[in-house]
């Protein structure tokens, strides 16, 4: 089973990331969604800071610009296989930093990833 760690997870039924959490759920994702409110999505509690979380495949991104920088480092240290940029939360520097150290880099809508199934 693959771990996709999103972050900018929110409890918020409105927010793209709420979605996308429960999409990647039903889909049979390992997902640790990873957040500033407190809250769940389905079953998930929204953890907060930088946990540890062991190896793994993708990290989804639904933080702006502004509030990215703080995890940067750890985004890169997690070392993912690939990280998936949403609509959004385009970094331009954070993503060359992420290519450097041969991590996939994708500009794209985890929902529809999945929704077409190509996530």
């Amino acid at each position: 089973m693959k771990r996709i760690v999103v972050i900018g997870a929110s409890p918020n039924l409105a927010r793209y990331s709420f979605v996308a959490v429960k999409m990647l759920i039903k889909a049979g994702y390992e997902v640790i969604p990873i957040g500033v409110h407190d809250g769940a999505i389905e079953k998930l509690s929204i953890v907060h800071g930088m946990p540890e979380v062991g190896e793994i495949d993708s990290v989804s991104i639904f933080l702006g610009k502004d509030k990215q920088k703080e995890y940067e480092s750890y985004l890169l240290e997690m070392n993912p296989k690939r990280i998936i940029i949403n609509p959004g939360a385009e970094n331009l520097n954070f993503e060359r930093k992420a290519k450097r150290k041969g991590i996939e880099v994708k500009r794209a809508c985890t929902i529809e990833m999945i929704s077409a199934r190509r996530f």
